[in-house]
């Protein structure tokens, strides 16, 4: 009995030795795993460091050739034409360079080119469109009835792109714009501009439909998202639209959406947008991407109004407006764009007739966007227009106003704002959006002056 005892003592020794060892092993595994990753950690902040202490890349500025002013009249005549016969017509853009684009259109199974280049994408959209035009206009009996699915998005088989389409022309939204530039030999990346917004697929793929297809679900998405109750109050789509109407009334570069997964469980998401030419974050946590979406789009609209209501001056506004009403010759912006590395950087000058060998504004000094150069470089003109006595303190000379509206006048400026805008639902909510903050460049604001006396006129 007692060499029995003693038998099964070994048998459980045995085992626990067993239990030890697999432990053992298992912790050193772990080990090794954090010091991986610590090893990881710390090579990346030496290779920070040493990127930090290498001398900054030299910046090359390139002249852009100015975009000629364009009348969108044959993409008027298009969007009729193919809204009567229910057809999509698709808009796809190839750069060719700094400035310099293409086009093609395509119309049911017909494909126009315009090779360019062009110096803006509305040149180059006008001219393919005038193809368009013309290929509609000698083929009247050209149509495209409408499937019918039940006001959702057609899903019988159709691609991505089709449905995307199909939705866009639904909604009575523009159609989609794609740009596909070839990245590397045989390879490419996509982007899509839908209503105000724009979506990035870097991929890389091995052909522009791969790319298309891919950006068009995101574009897609977006859509079908749009459609869903806000938990806010106000529907997404009711908070996107007044964002795509802001976008689209002060002629902002559409905006971009990042959502970023935050590595927890349950899952949850932080997001960023770029706008303007600044970066506006909300670090959440969100439970969902649309939740992110609806929060960093409430930031974005009082963002927006703040930095557009009445009382802050717009440098380049304020400079047409005194050539107009002085000189009477316009300013003339010669712009530059950065070329030596993948960022997007922009400077820009400003020649007035007053100076017009010294142009205002530097071309090596970088802005995150050409509108921020050429608020820069106004800014300067109307700075040394104050200077010398060619500008009162208070702006421009304004036009008259009419006698029956005198009454109202000394309200005009503080409502002006309101009625420019016209995002007052961003005021609402401003208590709702948590503080956000903003990135990249910004003009810094005027230095104090001293007023010029006010002469009365004769």
């Amino acid at each position: 009995m007692a060499e029995r005892n003693t038998g099964f003592g070994g048998l459980e020794l045995l085992d626990t030795a067993t239990e030890i060892t697999k432990w053992n092993n298992e912790a050193h595994a772990i080990g090794l795993k954090v010091l991986e990753e610590r090893e990881k950690e710390e090579r990346a902040r030496q290779e920070e460091k040493a990127r930090l202490k290498r001398p900054m890349h030299s910046l090359n500025f390139t002249p852009v050739p100015a975009a000629k002013a364009i009348v969108a009249e044959n993409v008027a005549k298009l969007y009729l034409l193919v809204q009567k016969r229910n057809i999509t017509p698709v808009f796809e853009f190839t750069e060719l360079g700094i400035q310099s684009f293409g086009a093609t259109l395509k119309i049911s199974d017909r494909v126009f080119t315009a090779e360019g280049p062009f110096s803006s994408k509305k040149e180059a959209k006008e001219t393919v469109a005038r193809l368009g035009v013309e290929f509609l206009t000698d083929n009247p009996d050209l149509s495209n009835p409408l499937p019918k699915t039940g006001g959702g998005v057609p899903s019988g088989g159709q691609g991505v792109v089709t449905e995307l389409n199909l939705r866009c022309q639904k909604l009575k939204m523009a159609v989609p714009e794609y740009t596909l530039p070839e990245t590397a030999k045989g390879q490419f990346s996509a982007t899509l501009v839908l209503g105000g917004m724009s979506f990035e697929e870097k991929g890389p793929f091995t052909s522009k439909k791969l790319a298309k297809e891919a950006v068009a679900k995101h574009g897609l998405t977006h859509l079908e998202n749009a459609s869903l109750p806000a938990a806010a109050g106000a529907s997404s789509v009711e908070l996107s639209a007044k964002l795509h109407s802001f976008i689209d009334r002060h002629r902002l570069d559409p905006a971009k959406f990042e959502i970023t997964e935050l590595g927890v469980t349950p899952l949850k998401y932080r997001v960023q947008l770029h706008l303007d030419g600044e970066t506006i974050q909300n670090a959440g946590p969100f439970s969902t991407k649309q939740e992110a979406q609806n929060a960093i789009t409430i930031q974005a609209l009082v963002f927006l109004e703040q930095k557009y209501r009445a009382n802050e001056e717009n440098w380049v506004e304020l400079l047409n407006i005194f050539a107009q009403s002085s000189i009477k010759q316009p300013p003339t912006y010669e712009d530059f764009q950065e070329t030596s590395t993948r960022q997007n950087l922009w400077s820009s000058e400003v020649s007035i007739a007053l100076r017009p060998q010294q142009p205002f504004g530097r071309r090596d000094l970088p802005f995150g966007s050409k509108k921020l150069a050429r608020q820069n470089a106004a800014r300067e003109a109307i700075l040394w227009l104050r200077e010398h006595d060619h500008l009162r303190e208070d702006g421009p000379p304004k036009k008259k106003q009419k006698k029956h509206s005198s009454s109202v006048s000394s309200s005009s400026g503080s409502n002006r704002g309101d009625a420019d805008i016209g995002i007052s639902y961003a005021q609402q909510v401003n208590g709702m959006s948590t503080p956000y903050s903003t990135t990249k460049d910004k003009i810094p604001p005027p230095p104090p002056t001293t007023p010029v006396p006010q002469t009365q006129p004769n």
